[in-house]
């Protein structure tokens, strides 16, 4: 176990901090861009009685067409339980969403410096701009001693949504994002960038 995760920490080491003088999104870079999602919209905020949940994750994959612009896929997974009791009668509800489609973004920090005259590091941080066209589909399950068994339905929408963000690059092959606006669940969403 122990040379298990010494070889797991050394190629973490080397994928992290291994210096590279590309550009960080030159045509056929290709960027995972996995994180969590805040201010969820249009999920409500539960019911009386004990609950748990799985923070809303999400990831999306950009493949550049060119130094400016990118697309690919992105995905997400949210669900929350609520257990409850009114009188004799227990409850267990289960509310799911997979969230999924395809996203494009373009990287705005050439267009500040060129447009604007200003001078941001392209190499370090990256002012974007990201658009969603996807499917949500919604599961419950309603687990009752008073209606005598689980119940179960499913529905699902078709969202679009613009977001706004920033993204700081600790080093060529990886950094940090934050973004709002209407992401896969929430109104902000905090993750890590990745560069292959």
């Amino acid at each position: 176990m122990k040379k298990l995760i010494t070889v797991l920490a050394s190629v973490a080491f080397l994928f992290f901090l291994s210096p590279v003088q590309a550009q960080p999104y030159s045509q056929g870079t290709i960027q995972i861009d996995p994180g969590l999602s805040f201010g969820l919209i249009g999920y409500g905020w539960g019911w009386a009685g004990s609950s748990s949940f799985t923070l809303p994750l999400h990831a999306s994959l950009s493949y550049h067409v060119t130094d400016r612009i990118g697309v690919g896929p992105y995905a997400g997974y949210m669900r929350r339980t609520y257990r409850y009791n009114v009188g004799a009668n227990d409850w267990k509800n289960t509310f799911s969403v997979v969230s999924f489609g395809a996203q494009g973004i373009y990287h705005a920090t050439p267009f500040l410096n060129e447009t604007f005259d200003m001078n941001i590091d392209e190499d370090k941080i990256d002012w974007y701009v990201r658009v969603l066209l996807g499917y949500e589909v919604y599961s419950w399950n309603y687990d009752s001693s008073f209606t005598g068994g689980i119940n179960s339905s499913s529905s699902g929408r078709v969202i679009f949504g613009p977001v706004f963000g920033i993204r700081y690059m600790l080093n060529p092959k990886f950094g940090i994002y934050g973004e709002g606006g209407r992401g896969a669940f929430g109104w902000l969403n905090l993750g890590v960038s990745i560069n292959l």
